[in-house]
């Protein structure tokens, strides 16, 4: 009987970056990549790739959980069934098996933003992973290091904006590690990028850097 997963890599998303140098539609989890990267968490095409080469691969990966079920075995034990997507592809059908099943409950209830030791595998010539354990990904990335952060402005007046959201930001995420900004505007009326620092540090983490590219007049965040 073949596997029920299907794996899909995401093509779109990386015929965007080929032909654009960005991904223009995007993925919940993009602003979490270089903490994720730091941290040694495998991205899903990484997996696959390492599976392809040797076989078999164990490894932690991020990903964001559609669809979970949670189903009884024949032998009576309880495990999950979902689809799970990163920036780089998607996996539907997939299992979760664990012998810590309440646990895992206990994670699902409070996020789908996940990430997930799996174990890559190819059944009947089929990418067939299966995941053993699950940990919010905002815990995982939480001592990944401090991040540095460059916001790209079409208007002076989005400095105003920046600056605010940075300082109510300070103000809610205690124990966040503080990080450099530096703002770059890129006004048509300027003779040419005009980059500046805020002249202090702030919290910063991957939440607080999707926030601040969803300001009107921010053109991008760049982690540097």
């Amino acid at each position: 009987m073949p596997p029920v997963n299907d794996w899909l890599p995401n093509e779109r998303l990386a015929e965007e970056h080929k032909a654009i140098g960005f991904y223009l539609s995007g993925h919940p989890l993009d602003d979490y990549l270089p903490a994720l990267k730091r941290k040694g968490v495998m991205t899903l095409q990484e997996l696959h790739e390492k599976a392809e080469r040797n076989g078999a691969v164990v490894g932690k990966v991020a990903v964001i959980v559609g669809g979970l079920q949670q189903r009884k075995s024949s032998r009576g034990n309880q495990f999950y069934r979902m689809n799970i997507s990163d920036p780089t592809g998607q996996v539907s059908g997939m299992a979760l098996f664990t012998d810590d099943f309440d646990s895992c409950r206990k994670v699902f209830e409070e996020t789908l933003q996940v990430v997930m030791t799996l174990e890559g595998r190819f059944n009947e010539g089929q990418f067939d992973p299966i995941a053993r354990s699950v940990a919010p990904i905002d815990a995982v990335v939480a001592d990944a290091g401090g991040m540095a952060l460059k916001i790209y402005l079409d208007e002076p007046g989005v400095v105003g904006l920046v600056a605010n959201l940075l300082r109510e930001a300070a103000e809610a995420a205690k124990g966040v590690r503080p990080g450099e900004v530096s703002v770059c505007l890129m006004d048509p009326t300027l003779p040419g990028e005009v980059e500046m620092t805020l002249g202090q540090s702030y919290p910063l983490n991957p939440q607080i850097k999707g926030a601040l590219k969803s300001l009107d007049g921010v053109i991008d965040v760049e982690e540097v």
